[in-house]
């Protein structure tokens, strides 16, 4: 006999195989229907106006509530329905509806995404952390939204229905209409979420399905601009009047810094050595980096071009025609136009990308002899994605293969050594 609100039983008389009378009883729990004994809560019009939405009653594991359970919880939902029945009546405020966002899938990347790591990070006592930067947020979100149209149905889950079999399945399939890059991205993202879900205890979460997939890694972008194609883009960035486009062309070559890096970076002046001093906005770490003749050309010209502008932007590359700080899109967008203009004298450049221009800096200072911990000091790379780099054009410059016989050959030949 299922216990607590119950709004009707009756018994309904049958006579068993054996010719014995049994009693059926039929149990009814208002605003709850039953699909193949699965429970939900749908409420009516009225209840609708209070604020009401319709729900599966389930537990965080993704266990169905037994009739027992609904019962129980249909009469808590019923308290609190007559208690805002009476608030609505006193012509009081309502207050909004709201369940545990971890109930489904969707709602535990909304509760994660309202999370101190998405508001600007923890300032408590000793603790202080910061949070995900605004672009790394736009990331997630984006990522986030497509495996919500990818599978729409997914999202109303509980987070505990999906068990590594169940997320090998979403990256299989992610990965066959969208792409591998795709896949490992949101698989990417939904680990993390994972992560901090279990370590909170929301949805029922005991492990993290996502690790451990079986999903390969996409081979390399690695494409290097040449000293023509460099030219031509700056060339027509200045005939196109945008030349603050090919001074961010100059400013990657010479760094190996990132697009969303350059764009932020900020004037400090020269040290001792001539050096050029670039404050990292996001972190006031200041970088020193050698001044090539053609990159301190090109900011010197473009420090006259802005001498006059009412306001003063401390940023290396600038919107000049805003006068102000570049949008990410909007810079893409012009480089492209630039691009495109530079095709029309050099073909090849239609095939470049701005990112391309952080792999052309690694390899032409590989090229020009640099060590590995040389090349790391001006660009930031790790020393396994430089050596990833380098491996891959050894092979397409042979010159460095000469440079490092030869290199042999002296110290051979300096120290005596005879084969």
């Amino acid at each position: 006999m299922a216990t607590g609100h119950v709004a009707s039983a009756r018994l309904k008389s049958s006579m068993s195989p054996e010719g014995k009378a049994v009693g059926i009883v039929k149990v009814s729990i208002p605003n709850i229907v039953w699909r193949e004994g699965r429970p939900r809560f749908q409420p009516g019009p009225k209840l609708r106006k209070l604020g009401y939405k319709g729900e599966d009653l389930k537990h965080p594991d993704g266990r169905w509530f037994t009739l027992e359970e609904a019962g129980q919880w249909a009469a808590t939902r019923n308290a609190e329905i007559s208690a805002r029945r009476k608030t609505k009546a006193e012509g009081k405020r309502l207050a909004p509806v709201r369940r545990p966002k971890h109930q489904t899938i969707e709602g535990l990347f909304e509760e994660w995404q309202e999370s101190p790591k998405f508001k600007g990070g923890t300032n408590v006592g000793k603790r202080q952390e910061t949070g995900v930067s605004a672009a790394t947020a736009k990331d997630y979100k984006y990522k986030i939204n497509a495996l919500k149209a990818f599978d729409p149905d997914l999202m109303q889950e509980p987070p505990a229905a999906v068990t590594a079999v169940v997320a090998q399945g979403i990256f299989d399939r992610l990965w066959e209409t969208k792409g591998l890059h795709t896949a490992r991205g949101v698989v990417a993202v939904a680990s993390s979420c994972w992560k901090w879900a279990k370590a909170r205890g929301r949805g029922g979460i005991t492990l993290n399905p996502w690790l451990a997939l079986e999903k390969p890694m996409p081979q390399p972008r690695l494409v290097t601009w040449t000293d023509e194609e460099i030219v031509a883009m700056a060339a027509a960035a200045d005939a196109l009047g945008r030349p603050e486009i090919g001074d961010a062309v100059y400013l990657g070559l010479f760094t190996g810094q990132r697009q969303g890096d350059r764009l932020v970076l900020e004037k400090a002046g020269k040290d001792d050595g001539g050096r050029l001093l670039i404050r990292q906005s996001k972190t006031g770490a200041i970088v020193a980096v050698p001044a090539a003749p053609q990159l301190v050309a090109r900011l010197e010209a473009a420090a006259a071009r802005r001498k006059d502008a009412k306001v003063q932007w401390p940023h290396l590359i600038i919107d000049e025609t805003a006068n102000a700080p570049f949008k990410s899109d909007w810079f893409r967008h012009l480089f492209a136009q630039v691009r495109t203009e530079a095709a029309k004298t050099v073909p090849s450049v239609a095939g470049r990308r701005d990112q391309d221009l952080r792999d052309t800096a690694v390899t032409w200072l590989g090229r020009a002899g640099a060590t590995v911990p040389q090349i790391a000091s001006i660009t930031g790379h790790s020393f396994v994605s430089i050596n990833q780099v380098l491996r891959h054009y050894l092979a397409t410059h042979p010159e460095m293969a000469d440079a490092a016989i030869g290199k042999l050959l002296s110290w051979m030949k300096e120290t005596g050594v005879a084969v």
